[in-house]
């Protein structure tokens, strides 16, 4: 019997800008288009935010941006915070009563917020499950999806 549904949805920027650029690489326009597909890789690129919505068999419901500060309405920008409270939300997961989902979080979401926490020292609150997730598109993270 699922007990949680976490619906998981991250946005991403591209490495922060470097100190010394190449200058003709700069010029060639080449540096920019480089740069911006870093967003695209948890060794380079960095955490704008986390989305997120628990839906639980009981009906009661929390979603939230993590990230994103309501009284100054703008990002905050510190993935270390945005890490910790990501794994406290999915503390208590387990695979065979909880599901997580999302459009790609397999192959994209889960392997760029798991590769930040290891770059961040931030330690997963679901170590065996993300262990399994960064060899494999392991049978843990699946789920049936019925009508």
């Amino acid at each position: 019997m699922t007990k949680r549904v976490i619906t998981i949805d991250i946005e991403t920027l591209p490495a922060a800008q470097p100190f010394e650029d190449d200058c003709a690489q700069k010029a060639s326009g080449k540096f920019e288009d480089d740069r911006s597909k870093t967003a695209l890789s948890g060794d380079f690129g960095r955490i704008l935010c986390i989305g997120y919505a628990v839906d639980a068999v009981a009906g009661e419901r929390s979603a939230k941006v993590i990230g994103w500060d309501e009284e100054a309405s703008e990002f905050t920008c510190h993935e270390t915070s945005m890490l910790e409270e990501f794994w406290e939300v999915m503390r208590g997961f387990r695979p065979d009563r909880d599901r997580i989902v999302g459009h790609n979080i397999f192959d994209f979401d889960l392997k760029f917020i798991y590769k930040r926490s290891i770059i961040h020292g931030v330690r997963p609150t679901m170590v065996r499950a993300c262990r399994r997730l960064a060899l494999s598109r392991c049978l843990i993270f699946s789920s049936d999806v019925s009508a």
